[in-house]
């Protein structure tokens, strides 16, 4: 049995499951952008893709002047493209009875079966769902949808509504729903301003310690827990080490290197492979000079206390892998002088991106704050023209498929994109 079931809460999500297995979050989420005096609206599909045909309809295609209006009809596309998701066809495969179907859908009725049922909290009235079929009709004729279903009258009777349990009224302001996207990756423009902002108190050593991180993830790419799990010894001239300890938390590991499972394994080959044991990553002189540093500045026996000076000595300490019996310690610390975690670090960062501006992905936490900086890395080398296999190396990833990931362009890089490809299609039409 498929059940389809709304899931209580402001967005509208729905939860599918076969035979009470979850299979699959169906989250199409409506959006709304300011770009150069205009309003564009977005339907971002439960894959996190921006829907395209939609996109143009609404913002191009639709001759409809009103704001209100044209969110009208992304509000109708976003139920028709959920309804599309549960029932897993395409318009142009809709039977009679899958229109039924959506009808009721829009007006919120559940609805059982023998082998599928939807089931839901809000509902709407037959003066909306009048609307919003109307509105996907459009839709359909612009698409040229060949159905000869859709364009049947669609009987609504009232008596339908009075077996539904009126649990939650719809809410009609239409600005309830609309969401501040997180996006997945840092742009340039918002590095500069986070660099900008840690600068004006750089005196601080754990603004110090910050801006060094945030380097670290964004100009190079690195993991957090790559950059957490750097010790002493790790810094070399030119470059830095990448590589896992028996010492380290689960934050504190190098995702694709080798995990040794005892002290012996320091010795192995398999842990001295470049690549595979360890990785190499280039820094600039400027950048390691930041690092020694911070290194010497947070360990000075004239500024620093002897309690924390003993909380290092005792809290931060790394297994040396160089040599067995030197002393070595993880460099980045926390306030107390033990190592930073994962959660310390985020609290950090939470401040900073708040104090920035930069929005904080408060619905789903799926858009790890940190992974941003990776993310950003890997868009610029997009950017750059560089091609898969380049930026795979430089992400020290193991398949391309891991490293497609990391293309995530936001709202505006849609937009700018299609303005692109329009102002060219209108061009050659000339």
């Amino acid at each position: 049995m498929k059940i389809a079931e709304e899931i209580k809460g402001k967005w509208n999500r729905y939860v599918v499951r076969v035979n009470n297995i979850e299979i699959k979050i169906i989250d199409i989420k409506r959006v709304k952008r300011r770009r150069r005096d205009k309003e564009y609206l977005f339907l971002i599909d439960s894959k996190g893709k921006v829907i395209e045909e939609v996109f143009i309809y609404l913002n191009y295609k639709c001759n409809i002047k009103s704001i209100n209006a044209r969110e009208q009809a992304q509000s109708a596309l976003k139920i028709l493209y959920e309804f599309k998701e549960v029932v897993g066809k395409e318009l142009e495969e809709f039977t009679q009875n899958d229109l039924r179907n959506l009808s009721n859908f829009i007006l919120g009725i559940s609805m059982t079966g023998n082998s599928k049922s939807i089931k839901h909290i809000k509902t709407r009235s037959i003066a909306t769902h009048n609307l919003y079929f109307s509105a996907i009709r459009r839709f359909c004729t612009y698409m040229e949808i060949k159905n000869k279903y859709l364009y049947d009258a669609i009987n609504v009777f009232t008596e339908n509504r009075k077996q539904i349990e009126l649990k939650y009224k719809t809410n009609l302001n239409r600005n309830s729903s609309f969401i501040d996207t997180a996006p997945k990756y840092i742009s340039v423009e918002e590095y500069k301003k986070i660099i900008r902002h840690l600068d004006e108190k750089i005196d601080n050593l754990y603004v110090r310690r910050d801006m060094i991180m945030v380097k670290l993830m964004f100009l190079y790419g690195l993991r957090l827990g790559e950059v957490l799990g750097l010790t002493i010894e790790d810094i070399e001239e030119k470059k830095i080490i990448l590589r896992n300890r028996i010492s380290d938390k689960e934050y504190q590991k190098a995702k694709t290197c080798f995990m040794p499972e005892d002290k012996e394994d320091y010795k192995s080959k398999m842990y001295k492979l470049k690549d595979r044991g360890f990785h190499e990553i280039y820094i600039s002189e400027e950048m390691r000079e930041e690092i020694l540093e911070y290194i010497d500045d947070s360990r000075d026996i004239f500024t620093v206390s002897e309690i924390k000076l003993k909380n290092i000595m005792e809290n931060s300490i790394a297994d040396s892998v160089l040599k067995e019996k030197q002393a070595n310690y993880y460099i980045f610390l926390n306030k107390n002088g033990g190592a930073l975690s994962s959660s310390g670090w985020n609290k950090s960062l939470k401040k900073i991106y708040s104090e920035c501006g930069i929005i904080l992905d408060r619905g789903s936490k799926r858009i790890n704050l940190s992974h941003r900086f990776r993310h950003g890395y890997a868009m610029n080398l997009r950017r750059m023209g560089k091609d898969p296999l380049f930026i795979k190396r430089k992400l020290r990833q193991r398949s391309l498929s891991s490293t497609e990931k990391y293309f995530n362009p936001t709202e505006d890089d849609v937009l700018h994109e299609n303005e692109i490809i329009i102002r060219s299609i209108e061009k050659s039409m000339e």
